[in-house]
């Protein structure tokens, strides 16, 4: 028997195939596109990103020939804290709105006035335009018409399940926990919060628990997937909870480092701290009654992309894809090249905003005439691994513990990269045998619900599998020493940065003027 794990992310769409105790899953990967009508603002197209989904998936379908009638069931990781306003046949009526969108910086302000620290003690969240609370927030003010008009408002997951042919938009905990609505202590939605947007919890998705059986391919999603008819549909996850099951982190002191275009360090914990750092989200875990903490990096390998895309015409570099098609390689072998330090050149890789309200200066410091693309790709992955660092230290300082460290994501592609981040960190970093961990996630939770197997631990040790394993080597030293200078390099260009507001700032600042019922 077979369950599929279907991982909705942020720009593209994979999918692949569980087997009890067989290899990793067949993973095909599609991308979609965003649109950006507005500075700050990121939309997607609902229906695209739908047949985005049905192509993967009978892409993956289609390889398996006549063991297609084997797959019992289908489970989503999804991109989480992007909004869908529907109909009440809970078709789109208006763009997706992504996760990664700014447009609603005024509306929160005013949020933050009116619920002060409750949104954080409700929500496990920090301050922040990202999650999809002030994005609501903006299309009442902002989209009146719209806002009377849409039935209901529903998340990827909730969106997706409706079209397979679930009978009721079903959003999980976990991809709920990242929209600023949802208590995660009784990981129901807050009346609360939902008070201050004047929205009826009628207006959301229904909520159950990863793993629970809420529906059935149908007929048409069967015609557009070539998924048999009656598969069931399991809930699934939000797509860090599913990375982190999918790479096995369900236990206490087990971290992993997702590092993509952006980047984030998972762990699990049983309790939230009562004094929380101001970089640390505690969010439902896929386990109940634990929280997944999130220590988040803006960006991570879309720095390393902007570098290719800056030196393509130069090089003859070909920019795009990744490095698992070959279309990295050679940036990663020049990196390899470079010696720890990457000549005296320092990046600070902050170079987009980050979850946290007030924006972060990416820099590259120490460039000289001397230095060529290779001692900045180097120090760009030196860069990242720092801050990896750094956010494990944030994760110790709320009582997390860091006994292991795997690396997953666009960057455990590298050999190069891996060993950095062993050497910064001091500790010996495990990679994962499929790096899709989405996809594995997704696909735990679909074997789990089709009865695959008893229990989600024994799914997990069956089908999380490690890869390889870097111990820190003969430059570890040296990069402790650079480590030390980073943090205070950091620190001084961070400062810098916050006692230079400008003139325009302090304008803008100025008309995020808190607004009655805000």
């Amino acid at each position: 028997m077979l369950a599929v794990g279907v991982d909705v992310g942020s720009t593209s769409v994979k999918a692949g195939v569980i087997t009890p105790g067989g290899p990793p899953p067949i993973v095909e990967p599609i991308e979609y596109q965003s649109f950006s009508p507005r500075p700050g603002w990121i939309e997607q197209d609902p229906d695209e990103l739908w047949q985005a989904v049905c192509t993967v998936i009978s892409s993956v379908v289609r390889q398996l020939g006549r063991r297609r009638t084997e797959i019992r069931a289908l489970s989503l990781s999804v991109q989480r804290g992007t909004v869908i306003p529907v109909d009440r046949t809970d078709h789109a009526i208006y763009r997706a709105v992504s996760w990664q969108d700014l447009r609603a910086q005024g509306e929160w302000f005013g949020l933050q006035a009116l619920l002060g620290d409750e949104f954080e003690r409700i929500t496990g969240l920090y301050p922040s335009a990202y999650w999809t609370l002030p994005k609501l927030a903006w299309l009442s003010r902002q989209e009146p018409e719209l806002w009377r008009a849409a039935h209901r408002f529903v998340f990827v997951h909730g969106y997706l399940a409706r079209r397979l042919g679930c009978e009721d938009a079903i959003e999980d905990p976990t991809s709920a926990s990242f929209s600023g609505l949802l208590d995660v202590v009784k990981r129901d939605w807050s009346d609360r919060i939902l008070s201050a947007l004047d929205l009826g919890r009628e207006r959301l998705g229904t909520l159950r628990s990863p793993g629970a059986i809420i529906g059935e391919i149908s007929r048409a999603a069967a015609a557009c997937t070539n998924l048999p008819p009656g598969t069931a549909l399991v809930c699934g996850a939000g797509d860090q909870q599913a990375v982190a099951l999918g790479a096995g982190t369900v236990t206490r002191g087990s971290v992993v480092a997702n590092i993509g275009t952006a980047g984030v360090v998972l762990a699990c914990s049983p309790t939230r701290p009562v004094h929380r750092s101001g970089s640390v989200a505690f969010l439902a875990h896929v386990f109940p009654g634990l929280f997944q903490a999130e220590a988040m990096l803006g960006s991570a390998g879309s720095v390393l992309r902007w570098l290719a895309s800056l030196t393509k015409s130069a090089t003859g570099f070909r920019y795009g894809g990744s490095i698992d098609r070959g279309s990295y390689q050679q940036i990663d072998a020049e990196a390899a090249s470079v010696p720890a330090g990457s000549g005296g050149l320092v990046v600070i890789p902050l170079f987009s905003e980050e979850h946290a309200a007030n924006r972060r200066p990416g820099a590259i410091l120490g460039l000289s005439l001397s230095h060529d693309r290779s001692a900045i790709a180097r120090a760009i992955m030196e860069g990242t691994a720092f801050e990896v660092r750094r956010l494990l230290g944030e994760l110790s300082g709320q009582g997390i513990p860091v006994k292991s460290v795997i690396l997953c994501g666009g960057a455990a592609q590298s050999q190069v990269w891996n060993q950095i981040h062993a050497d910064v960190i001091g500790q010996p970093i495990t990679t994962l045998s499929c790096n899709h961990a989405g996809v594995v996630g997704a696909g735990v939770l679909a074997a789990l619900g089709a009865g695959l197997y008893g229990d989600i631990e024994t799914a997990v040790r069956d089908v999380a599998r490690s890869g390889m394993t870097y111990e820190p080597g003969s430059a570890a030293g040296h990069y402790e020493e650079l480590y030390r200078d980073y943090e205070r390099v950091r620190a001084n260009v961070v400062a810098e940065s916050s006692q230079q507001p400008a003139r325009q700032d302090r304008a803008d600042r100025a008309l995020r003027i808190v607004t009655p019922g805000f």
